[in-house]
């Protein structure tokens, strides 16, 4: 992907099983990466980007609001203007949750009116909403949630 988007590319990771593993497959292919062990939530690259992205459900490493928050602040000091952010996050099957213990239970719903705040105190603006990386549109009966953001304005 790397080769055809851009001419370099830079992979930060928590974990080095993960850079050594991403490095072999970057070698066999010939794609340039830069390489750098860290935590998500608080890196400073000394680069700005057009493109960063988290990848492969890893945000969900991240337990906490605080965290993300943390994370997408650094991710928003990385963003060259007019740069974007994309993540993506399993979309839970809730037909398949439900039926998993074979227990009914009444159906609920709630309205959770903080959803969305973490991208505006990091930032960031949700530009658009997919449904995999493939730009399929987003809906309750996909499997992943790809989020864009941009930096908000005034930020």
């Amino acid at each position: 992907m790397t080769r055809d988007l851009y001419s370099h590319a830079r992979l930060y990771d928590l974990s080095l099983d993960t850079l050594t593993e991403a490095r072999r497959k970057a070698d066999e292919r010939g794609v340039s990466v830069e390489w750098q062990q860290g935590d998500m939530r608080d890196f400073d690259l000394d680069s700005e980007f057009n493109l960063v992205f988290i990848a492969g459900n890893a945000l969900l490493h991240l337990h906490e609001a605080d965290d993300i928050v943390q994370c997408f602040r650094a991710v928003r000091r990385h963003l060259a203007p007019g740069g974007r952010f994309a993540f993506d996050v399993f979309n839970p099957n809730v037909r398949l949750l439900a039926e998993a213990d074979g227990v009914r239970r009444p159906r609920t719903s709630f309205s959770d009116p903080g959803r969305g705040e973490v991208h505006v105190d990091a930032g960031l603006r949700l530009v658009e909403r997919l449904g995999d990386w493939d730009g399929s549109p987003f809906g309750a009966d996909s499997s992943t949630q790809l989020c864009i953001c941009e930096s908000a304005a005034g930020s």
